[in-house]
């Protein structure tokens, strides 16, 4: 996320953390769930491994970072990986230290939340997708969209105590319950609303990670292409192929042209 002052912020996935840096490259500062004066809140060292701060975006009042984890939390444990479908938003302000949580709901546990970009204060723009290819024959892909989401409306879920497991519900933490446990307890998610099917334009790749807005309603959208590369499942590595064209993925972005504008 680019500054107004020339300097940037990363968000780091596996610490997590966010890490800023002036306009030279170097390092000012490292803020994760441990660091001093500064941290972010404790619960989100349990986030799953390579799983963490996956997308970050300056809203637009040019201090206030939004993240968002790219799966549910390991909270308290692996065990909620069946069963958990929301991950987090962190709202960070870069001048006070201060944030705020809410909970993004995702349409099934395992889902990524992978890029992030901002409308206004209280609105966002979010990838959700499976990591699967839409024209694989064998297990295609069944979500690779881009939805609206407000938080206006939604519950800080930040934790005063800032305990390792966050905010709990009758001893449960928030990733063990239900959507209804969650609405009982007086707990609304983000909303969201659904703004681009990638599927439905015969996007060709796996992982749309990257997202921009040009204008108020032209999408741009990158693919993480991993180098080209995957897996064999035996140790190795092989050629990253695209089941929709047989040919090796690469960085692409697409434009897409919105029938309406995004306000």
């Amino acid at each position: 996320a680019a500054m107004p002052d020339g300097s940037f912020w990363i968000a780091d996935e596996y610490g997590p953390q966010l890490v800023h840096l002036d306009a030279g490259g170097r390092i000012r500062e490292r803020i994760g769930p441990w660091t001093v004066p500064r941290a972010l809140p404790a619960v989100l060292a349990t986030r799953r491994p390579n799983r963490g701060l996956e997308a970050l975006a300056l809203l637009p009042d040019g201090a206030t970072l939004a993240g968002i984890t790219q799966s549910s939390l390991d909270n308290p444990s692996a065990g909620v990986r069946g069963s958990s479908a929301v991950s987090r938003i962190l709202l960070f302000d870069t001048r006070s230290g201060s944030s705020r949580q809410y909970l993004y709901p995702q349409e099934a546990p395992g889902l990524s939340n992978s890029a992030i970009c901002a409308l206004s204060q209280a609105a966002l723009l979010v990838i959700e997708h499976d990591a699967r290819y839409p024209s694989d024959t064998r297990n295609p892909s069944t979500i690779q969209r881009v939805y609206r989401v407000e938080l206006r409306d939604a519950t800080d879920v930040s934790d005063p105590e800032n305990d390792p497991h966050g905010q709990r519900v009758e001893g449960r933490t928030l990733e063990q319950l239900s959507s209804d446990e969650l609405i009982a307890a007086g707990i609304r998610t983000a909303t969201k609303e659904l703004v681009l099917d990638l599927r439905a334009l015969g996007y060709p790749h796996n992982k749309p990670e990257g997202l921009a807005l040009i204008g108020d309603r032209t999408l741009v959208i990158l693919n993480d292409d991993d180098f080209g590369i995957e897996s064999d499942d035996r140790g190795g590595i092989v050629p990253k192929i695209l089941p929709a064209t047989g040919e090796r993925d690469r960085n692409t972005l697409w434009f897409v042209t919105l029938s309406a504008p995004l306000t």
